[in-house]
């Protein structure tokens, strides 16, 4: 019980601070299941699940970086779930063994931060263009409205 008391504590900070990525998981998780056939039950209750067993083993949530990623991708792309779920398990699969050998230390040396930041972009500028043909079009000068104060602020 040690091992959980310290690691672990719970209180009204921790409580606020628990639903400060959901702004940024939420829409992203929905987009997936839009954008793809996932269940939207067993997505929920996963990600929900993993998040606690992430929590309680490394004393932290889990970090959402994959997640934006995955998600660009399968919402750009429009991924279909086995698809995701073969990718991600390769995924699981690479990043254990290298970080079982220290080669992503290794990697995260020699690979230049320019080409991780390009690899962004160009997820961003796909999902804009996407946002732009296929949601804001269709609200009219309203949504490009709309999406020029989205911008700005």
């Amino acid at each position: 019980m040690n091992f959980f008391t310290e690691r672990i504590r719970f209180n009204r900070n921790e409580l606020s601070g628990a639903f400060g990525d959901i702004g940024t998981d939420l829409p992203l998780i929905i987009g997936m299941m839009l954008a793809s056939d996932f269940q939207t039950t067993n997505v929920l209750i996963m990600f929900g699940v993993l998040q606690i067993a992430t929590a309680l083993l490394y004393g932290i949530p889990m970090a959402v970086q994959p997640l934006k990623a995955v998600a660009l991708i399968v919402i750009t792309q429009h991924v279909s779930g086995s698809i995701v779920l073969a990718g991600g398990l390769v995924i699981g699969v690479i990043m254990l063994i290298l970080t079982a050998t220290n080669l992503l230390n290794k990697l995260e040396k020699i690979l230049p931060k320019t080409v991780i930041r390009g690899v962004q972009l160009g997820l961003g500028i796909q999902l804009s263009l996407i946002a732009l043909k296929d949601y804001i079009q269709s609200d009219g000068l309203w949504g490009y409205a709309l999406a020029f104060t989205a911008f700005i602020v």
